[in-house]
């Protein structure tokens, strides 16, 4: 039983990697492309919104039972809903520079 539970953590620590690599593959992809305008308009930010807000919510959960594999792959996404966040409200398009952040996000959001 012991050598099942370490296989089992070994396949959960790869997938975390894997995870990991994936988040940071869609991270950089998106980074090159985050100045130009057309591409902040085509992430949705509502959507983008309750992917972020339903992933916290699943990582208190998980960080309540204490289940640490799942709370560090959370994180991971996490990180990627806020960073498609800021693309999606426009954060980074020279032309939305002169708005704040609430108006970026309240454009968006019509």
């Amino acid at each position: 039983m012991q050598t099942i539970r370490q296989l089992i953590y070994f396949f959960v620590t790869l997938a975390i990697f894997f995870n990991a690599i994936q988040v940071y593959l869609m991270v950089t992809k998106l980074w090159k492309q985050k100045h130009i305008r057309e591409v902040s308009l085509s992430i949705s930010f509502g959507g983008s919104a309750l992917a972020f807000f339903t992933t916290i919510i699943w990582g208190v959960y998980f960080l309540l039972e204490k289940q640490w594999f799942t709370i560090v792959n959370q994180l991971l996404w996490i990180t990627l809903f806020l960073f498609q966040l800021f693309v999606a409200a426009g954060f980074w398009v020279k032309e939305e520079r002169n708005k704040g952040i609430y108006q970026m996000i309240k454009d968006r959001l019509r």
